[in-house]
């Protein structure tokens, strides 16, 4: 098989990767590509996709990444970025070996290259660890987004000299090498930005969150919720429920006075992020669940939570400390699904640009509550007549990720 039929996948095998896994893989192997997917986990991503997924006569190898043991942290070096260095020596390892199978390298589109990164992470560990030409999704440029005081930043500067003998710490810096062609970035509003730490030849563009649009059939489980819910109006949270997604504010909205609401906790709960006191909490809350709310404490299909969109009159997006680009805001607006979002941010932002539902002045139960008991069905359906989610659920079309996709291919091509 030639090299213009190939490409290397890498991935992280949790959260956000299993579905975009299985938007992006039929892309390729459907133009009869040999995709050789590098992982974490390849047994559990290979079970996964082969349920999802037609194979197209095996042209996909799930491989494992090489277990390297990190350095021990030095004054230069914390545990973190030891850790780091670790994971692309490993990545470096396994695609060495791969070539070397092959005979010849293949470009490489990494779908979550920020995820192993550090703030003062050589380029040269980059460069070794993908050989050929690659693009990258860089999902959470959070940097970007953080903003400090410039006295805050010359404690920072100065307290990084003194440890690590460096300053100006920067995480986008390490990637911006000569063989990266194309890199994209799951937050619009950013790029201007980017576009300062990377050299004029590599390609920036935002990526679409393409979100399938079907939905569950005999969702048992649902129906009986709803039947709970009566005619109260649904609040949903969906996905994987950390802290930072704001179940335990929107939990304190759920025990105070008010009437007319359903709330609904969707996704496996992130028990280790949450107080001892806040799991008692949750755990109170589901042993009555039933009264004014319902928990799926379970890992959910993507139709199961496009049903659980639909059925809700509202979605909660008020997410703490979040900084980016939330699949569940493209499904609210592609269902026609008003929003409650934080103050700030992609999120609040795309939420005041397309008139898609209302921003908290900040994040607490009182606001929450206030805001809550105010809205009527009929403020619902004025906000859902007012709102452009069509004018935003087109940036996140199939036919941008296929416009994306297609982008990758010719740049992947480039390998020697």
């Amino acid at each position: 098989m030639g090299k213009n039929s190939e490409i290397v996948l890498i991935s992280h095998w949790f959260g956000h990767t299993f579905h975009f896994m299985e938007c992006v893989l039929p892309y390729f192997l459907k133009r009869g590509y040999v995709v050789y997917h590098l992982t974490d986990k390849p047994e559990e991503a290979e079970r996964f996709l082969r349920e999802r997924v037609d194979y197209g006569n095996g042209r996909i190898e799930h491989l494992g990444m090489e277990p390297v043991e990190p350095e021990s942290p030095s004054r230069r070096k914390d545990a973190h970025h030891c850790s780091v260095e670790a994971h692309w020596k490993g990545v470096q390892f396994a695609l060495e070996k791969l070539y070397s199978r092959l005979g010849r390298k293949v470009g490489i589109f990494h779908t979550w290259v920020d995820l192993y990164s550090h703030e003062y992470l050589s380029r040269r560990v980059i460069e070794e660890a993908m050989p050929a030409p690659w693009c990258g999704l860089y999902v959470h440029p959070a940097e970007l987004r953080i903003y400090k005081t410039w006295k805050r930043r010359l404690y920072e500067n100065g307290r990084d000299y003194l440890k690590r003998g460096r300053m100006f710490p920067c995480r986008l810096r390490a990637f911006d090498v000569p063989n990266a062609k194309r890199i994209y970035f799951l937050d619009e509003l950013l790029l201007g930005k980017v576009r300062n730490y990377f050299r004029s030849a590599i390609s920036l563009a935002a990526f679409p969150e393409w979100i399938d649009s079907n939905i569950a059939r005999n969702f048992a489980e649902l129906e009986k919720i709803s039947k709970l819910a009566g005619d109260r109006k649904i609040i949903s949270l969906c996905g994987f429920l950390s802290k930072r997604k704001g179940l335990i504010t929107l939990l304190q909205a759920a025990k105070s006075d008010l009437d007319g609401w359903f709330f609904i906790f969707a996704g496996p709960i992130d028990w280790e992020s949450f107080s001892g006191t806040e799991k008692s909490m949750i755990q109170e809350a589901q042993a009555q669940s039933g009264f004014n709310c319902a928990f799926m404490d379970r890992q959910l299909q993507d139709f199961e939570i496009n049903s659980i969109v639909q059925r809700s009159d509202l979605i909660y997006l008020a997410y703490e400390n979040f900084f980016h680009s939330s699949n569940v805001q493209v499904k609210a607006a592609f269902f026609g699904k008003p929003m409650i979002a934080g103050p700030q941010h992609l999120i609040a932002e795309r939420t005041r640009r397309f008139d898609m539902g209302w921003c908290l002045p900040e994040i607490s139960k009182e606001q929450l509550v206030a805001l809550l008991a105010q809205l009527e069905q009929g403020e619902l359906q004025a906000m859902q007549q007012a709102a452009r989610f069509q004018d935003f659920v087109s940036q996140h079309s199939p036919e941008k990720l296929e416009q994306a996709l297609k982008e990758i291919s010719v740049c992947v091509k480039m390998a020697a």
